[in-house]
């Protein structure tokens, strides 16, 4: 049986670079569509700064993380 606390479920580098590319893809998403088709497409951009606010913290928590050591 593996020890609980030493599971090892990889980096925040792939979370980080999902975040950052999901929130640029329906930014971009959003102003050609609200341009195109609908202004109410502009709202796919709501979710955009979450994005962006979630791999801050995720990396700037692996810095920290790499830097303190138990």
């Amino acid at each position: 049986m593996e020890d609980k606390k030493n599971l090892n479920y990889g980096g925040a580098t792939w979370h980080v670079f999902i975040n950052l590319l999901l929130g640029l893809l329906l930014l971009v998403v959003a102003v050609y569509g609200g341009l195109t088709f609908h202004p109410i497409i502009y709202m796919l951009s709501l979710p955009t700064p979450l994005l962006y606010l979630k791999s801050y913290q995720m990396e700037s928590r692996k810095i920290l993380g790499g830097k303190i050591k138990d």
